[in-house]
């Protein structure tokens, strides 16, 4: 009997684990979805972020989204930048506070109503993360569609050469207290 209880763990066990692999490919945390492309190639991206600003123009939000390609590290422990690589940068304005609401965010220079996005949006070329020197490669025109479930978000965006494909859950970092203290 005692063997057999072993055999039916171990069975269990096995089917667990074989039940339980990495998913498809359309997995909202697979990685290898998650790129951002220039006319110089695609590039994987390695880090989103979400900094939350907080109020902006009455009843709207300010949270700017973030990614980060390979050579480029974020770090939320001390809120830093490093190395070298090709980021993108979003300025929105969200009607729901502390996170971005689903829909189409259009292009505003001005961004002060809900589902837009700012002339400050930007792909850069990144040369010295530590000291921000960089050079901006397209200013964002084209729409945006955030879609969110829960803490995961996915960040759509399509313009010629550029675009962004991102499904994950981004490091959030909480600058209403300007605390600059990041939560996940």
């Amino acid at each position: 009997m005692k063997h057999l209880s072993r055999l039916l763990m171990l069975m269990c066990i096995s089917i667990f684990t074989l039940s339980c692999g990495d998913g498809d490919a359309t997995s909202p945390q697979d990685p290898t979805n998650n790129v951002l492309s220039t006319p110089d190639g695609d590039f994987q991206i390695t880090g989103a972020i979400i900094e939350d600003y907080g109020i902006w123009d009455g009843d709207n939000y300010n949270l700017d989204f973030s990614f980060t390609t390979e050579g480029l590290t974020y770090s939320s422990s001390n809120d830093a930048l490093s190395g070298e690589g090709v980021a993108a940068y979003f300025e929105m304005v969200s009607p729901d506070e502390g996170v971005l609401a689903e829909g189409d965010y259009t292009y505003d220079d001005d961004g002060m109503s809900a589902y837009t996005y700012t002339g400050s949006s930007d792909f850069r070329y990144v040369s010295d993360g530590e000291n921000w020197v960089y050079d901006e490669i397209h200013y964002p025109n084209a729409t945006v569609t955030i879609g969110r479930n829960g803490s995961s978000y996915t960040f759509s965006y399509s313009s010629g050469s550029y675009s962004i494909e991102y499904s994950g859950v981004p490091v959030f970092v909480d600058r209403t207290s300007r605390s600059m203290i990041s939560k996940k």
